[in-house]
């Protein structure tokens, strides 16, 4: 499975729970962020990782973490809030992890299956 198909599938997946994709594939000097994305008031950036014999959380690390934040940091000129969100996928579904802090905590965490 592609990173773009599993991009694809999340962006799909937020526009039907009423988010407004914004951007797709972003670059920085920084980094990079998947998705961009806008519920309500609350701007959210989205990191897609999939993964086929692992967990694919294991892979966003602090240091991930740092670069996305600067990438959100980048894109909104410091003058906005945002909240990280981070999709680990496998072949059964994702695992959709809301407001992912640097700490590795979040606001909650919700089975999604995309496939």
């Amino acid at each position: 499975m592609s990173r773009h198909f599993s991009e694809d599938r999340v962006a799909s997946f937020l526009v039907s729970q009423k988010y407004r994709i914004l951007d797709q594939n972003v670059v920085f000097p920084t980094g990079e962020i998947d998705i961009v994305a806008l519920k309500g008031r609350t701007l959210v950036f989205v990191e897609v990782r999939y993964r086929k014999n692992f967990d694919a959380a294991e892979t966003v690390d602090s240091r991930k973490l740092e670069r996305i934040m600067q990438c959100a940091y980048l894109y909104t000129g410091g003058e906005q809030s945002y909240r990280i969100d981070v999709f680990a996928c496998g072949p059964q579904g994702c695992h959709w992890y809301k407001g992912v802090r640097l700490d590795g905590c979040c606001e909650s965490v919700e089975w999604v299956n995309l496939w």
